[in-house]
C-alpha cells in the first residue's frame, strides 16, 4: 500500500511539475499571439528624441532559442547633440526563459566584476504619475582586462504594462502569456562613472518603445 501511494504522490508531483513547467515556457499560449506582439515590437520607429539609429544588431541563434525569442530588437543608439552611444536590446518571449537571464549572471562568465549593488531607478517626470510608472534595475560592472572598461547596465521586465524591477520576475510573471525584458548598456569613461547617460535615453525612448508593447492577459 505504502509503494502505491508514493507513486501516487510521485506521479502527482511530476504532472504539477509539467504543468507549471508548461506555464513558464509557454507551452499552451497561442502561438499567433506571440508573432503578432513580436511583429509590433519590430515595428517601432528608429529615431527617438535625440537620439538616432547607429546600427541593428543580429542575435545569435543560440540566444534567440534560449530564451525562446518571438522578437526583438537589438539596436545602438547615438546622442546627436553629445555623441554618447547607448546599446539597447528589448527581448519578447515566454515568462520562464526571458526572466532568468540577468546581468549579474551574465556579465561575471565574460570576465566583468560587479562595482556596488545594484538598485533600482525610476524613469519619468515624479509629478506625472504616468510617465514616472517605469521602473528598472541598475547595475555597473567593471572588466578585469588591461582596459578596464566600465558599464553601466540598466534592466527590467514588461507584461505589455510598466516596466518592472522585479526580485523573483520568473515567479512574478509565470500566469502571463509573455514576457518583454528591456536591457540598456551605456560604456563609462573612467571618470563619469556618475554619468545619468542611461536614463537619459530611457527617457526618450520609453515613451516610443511601450506604445509597441501588446499587453497580455493572466493565463
Amino acid at each position: 500500500m505504502k509503494s502505491l501511494i508514493g507513486l501516487y504522490l510521485s506521479t502527482v508531483i511530476i504532472a504539477v511539475s509539467g504543468v507549471v513547467h508548461g506555464w513558464l515556457t509557454n507551452r499552451w499560449s497561442e502561438p499567433a499571439q506571440l508573432d503578432v506582439a513580436g511583429a509590433e515590437l519590430v515595428a517601432m520607429p528608429e529615431k527617438v528624441g535625440d537620439w538616432k539609429l547607429l546600427g541593428s544588431h543580429e542575435v545569435s541563434p543560440g540566444v534567440v532559442n534560449l530564451l525562446q525569442c518571438a522578437g526583438y530588437i537589438h539596436r545602438t543608439y547615438e546622442n546627436e547633440q553629445t555623441g554618447e552611444r547607448v546599446n539597447i536590446a528589448v527581448f519578447l518571449g515566454p515568462p520562464g526563459p526571458i526572466a532568468v537571464h540577468t546581468p549579474e549572471v551574465c556579465y561575471p562568465s565574460q570576465d566583468f566584476e560587479p562595482i556596488g549593488s545594484r538598485d533600482r531607478v525610476t524613469i519619468g517626470d515624479s509629478e506625472n504619475s504616468d510617465q514616472a510608472r517605469d521602473q528598472f534595475w541598475r547595475s555597473t560592472f567593471r572588466s578585469n582586462s588591461l582596459d578596464a572598461e566600465t558599464l553601466r547596465v540598466f534592466y527590467g521586465w514588461s507584461d505589455g504594462g510598466p516596466w518592472r524591477a522585479d526580485e523573483s520576475p520568473r515567479i512574478t510573471h509565470a500566469a502571463k502569456t509573455h514576457l518583454y525584458k528591456l536591457q540598456l548598456t551605456a560604456n563609462l569613461p573612467q571618470d563619469q562613472e556618475r554619468s545619468d547617460v542611461g536614463e537619459r535615453f530611457l527617457a526618450a525612448f520609453l515613451p516610443v518603445v511601450n506604445q509597441h508593447l501588446t499587453v497580455n492577459a493572466s493565463r
